[in-house]
């Protein structure tokens, strides 16, 4: 009986954590942070609703060689905005998901811009249809940008994230359930973006990054097992170092100065010692509509090779062209986790101030 014990829960944990998951899903650590970096793979500036920003000029670009694009110059260094965010997410299961974060832009004498950020994101509530996941993270931004001529800019942006999360896996082989207790000790990315602008009505863009994270997982019984079952149970922290690989490319559309018209491929690696490999490869679209010099209408839309789609709709008002407040509702938003979460909806609100 003790042996029969031992090997379900052994079986259960490399079923849950290697790469041919059970129940035919990637292992949901990997497809967690692969959702946290689309809630902060833009800018903390804008509505999150416009998808497809790779060759956007705009501050709320995922290149990072947009922020420096077409700014009036300045002699000496300076604070150029600032921006609060805060976004909240709910899923069918009840879980709700929140993150706040707060960027700024420093100018700097003649050319270049560096861009700073911070975001926390947190769970509010972590039940799921698989048990309890609660999650918290930590995450500094910084780069920076210049253009380097008429027609192009080039720009770098770091990021560095620590984070906890403890996630129960309900659908283990036998209906042994288990929990992963998962911290991340330090992670990192580094993206480069380069964005060409050949005439005022059409631009392109282009972001290649690589990243890695260290993590320690601790696996556990959810029910309380026998003593000598209990003792067979590995105890020693399963150690990994994901690696990511990131490459984005799109093109961008402006007949005239109240339309933008975006299109952005990506193509998205997470691969793992323990867990093996998540590739993502998605495309996605997006609609600016400026109504006048003060609002500002958004719409995206984003579809993977799994057919996971996204949509979202958003706007932004600006009062004399230095406050801004902007809004944004996503459905879907976060598909990696819709089989333990349902479907993810998320309202966004940020505040801007330029300087």
């Amino acid at each position: 009986m003790r042996l029969r014990a031992a090997l379900l829960i052994v079986i259960a944990m490399i079923c849950s954590l290697s790469s041919e998951h059970c129940a035919g899903q990637d292992p949901y650590a990997l497809r967690l942070f692969t959702a946290l970096r689309r809630a902060n793979g833009a800018s903390f500036a804008s509505p999150t609703a416009l998808q497809a920003t790779a060759a956007h000029p705009g501050t709320y670009s995922v290149n990072p060689a947009a922020d420096d694009w077409g700014r009036r110059r300045s002699p000496a260094s300076s604070l150029k905005s600032v921006a609060l965010s805060n976004l909240h997410a709910f899923s069918r299961s009840g879980a709700v998901l929140t993150d706040t974060s707060v960027a700024g832009t420093i100018e700097l004498p003649g050319e270049g811009q560096i861009p700073l950020a911070y975001a926390r994101t947190d769970t509010l509530n972590g039940d799921t249809r698989t048990g309890e996941n609660d999650f918290s993270s930590h995450e500094l931004f910084f780069g920076l940008s210049r253009q380097i001529s008429e027609t192009s800019s080039l720009g770098t942006q770091v990021r560095v994230l620590t984070a906890q999360t403890t996630f129960d896996i309900m659908e283990a082989p036998l209906f042994l359930p288990l929990r992963v207790d998962l911290d991340v000790d330090y992670g990192f990315d580094v993206n480069l973006g380069f964005r060409w602008q050949p005439n005022p009505t059409i631009a392109f863009g282009l972001v290649g990054g690589i990243g890695k994270i260290s993590t320690v997982s601790d696996v556990s019984s959810v029910f309380t097992i026998p003593p000598p079952a209990a003792a067979s149970l590995p105890t020693a922290p399963i150690k990994d170092t994901p690696q990511s690989l990131l490459l984005r490319y799109g093109i961008g559309i402006t007949p005239s100065r109240f339309v933008g018209i975006y299109i952005d491929g990506e193509h998205y690696e997470f691969a793992s010692d323990t867990s093996g490999t998540l590739r993502v490869s998605r495309a996605l679209a997006g609609l600016e509509l400026r109504h006048n010099d003060w609002h500002t209408t958004f719409l995206g839309t984003s579809i993977d090779e799994d057919a996971e789609w996204t949509f979202g709709i958003g706007c932004r008002v600006i009062w004399e062209e230095y406050a801004s407040v902007s809004l944004s509702y996503q459905v879907n938003a976060y598909p990696e986790l819709e089989p333990e979460n349902g479907r993810f909806d998320q309202i966004t609100a940020t505040f801007a101030r330029r300087f």
